[in-house]
This record gives C-alpha cells, structure tokens and sequence, in this order.
C-alpha cells in the first residue's frame, strides 16, 4: 500500500483520540461507554414517559454523572497540556 495512503488511513483513525490523549482502542472503549449510557438514557426515557411514577430521577442522575465525567476529562486534558501525567 502507498505510503501516503497509509498515514492518512493511520491517521484518520488515530488524530481525533490523540487529541484527547487517547489511543484509537482507549477512544473505542471510552466511546462504548457513552453509547451505552446514552442507549441506557433513552431506554429509560421511553419508560419514564409511559409510566412517569418510574424512574423518576434515573434520567436526570445519568446526566448529572455524564457532566462530571466530561469536566473531569476536561480538567485532565488542560492539566495534560501543561505537561502533567494524570491518571
């Protein structure tokens, strides 16, 4: 395979999660994690809006976890571009 053909495929896959210093299969699993949430959310959305006695705080507690999640990332990946390892 051309080589040019190759870094661009390289990088089509790996340049997006670089970004969040991630590599393309911590990007994966990371992504999972957020499809499965977001397909939880609407799962039980549906529920919540057919029966409203239900799973009345479920969807709102979701999206409060997912917010601290995405400040948490957003404090690692500016501490990173300081310099700093985080785990």
């Amino acid at each position: 395979m051309d080589e040019v053909v190759k870094n661009f495929l390289k990088d089509l896959f790996t340049e997006h999660p670089k970004e969040f210093g991630m590599t393309y299969f911590q990007h994966l699993k990371f992504s999972m994690k957020w499809s499965l949430r977001f397909f939880f959310l609407t799962f039980v959305s549906f529920i919540h809006a057919i029966l409203p006695f239900v799973l009345t705080t479920t969807a709102s507690d979701v999206v409060k976890d997912i917010h601290k999640d995405i400040e948490f990332k957003k404090t690692k990946r500016k501490v990173r571009a300081k310099g700093v390892q985080v785990k």
